[in-house]
């Protein structure tokens, strides 16, 4: 398996983000990516309870990964 950089994270961040239904404006703002105009350009505090909620989901998931909560063991060849 080669290097991992931050832009992976983030891409797998994403991923699962909106399979888990959130909304794309909420996740590229908490992913700190430009949306577009003025409609993304002055508002720094935009979806900011959304964000909270969202990233707490996250953390909320990667917990339950961490401690083997809804993982799908794979079967041992051999």
């Amino acid at each position: 398996m080669g290097d991992i950089c931050i832009h992976d994270l983030r891409r797998t961040a994403s991923t699962h983000l909106h399979e888990m239904g959130w909304d794309s404006d909420v996740i590229e703002k908490a992913l700190n990516h430009a949306i577009g105009g003025i409609r993304g350009g002055y508002n720094r505090a935009q979806y900011a309870e959304a964000r909270r909620e969202m990233l707490q989901a996250w953390a909320n998931y990667l917990d339950g990964m961490e401690s083997g909560g809804n993982v799908v063991p794979l079967r041992q060849q051999g």
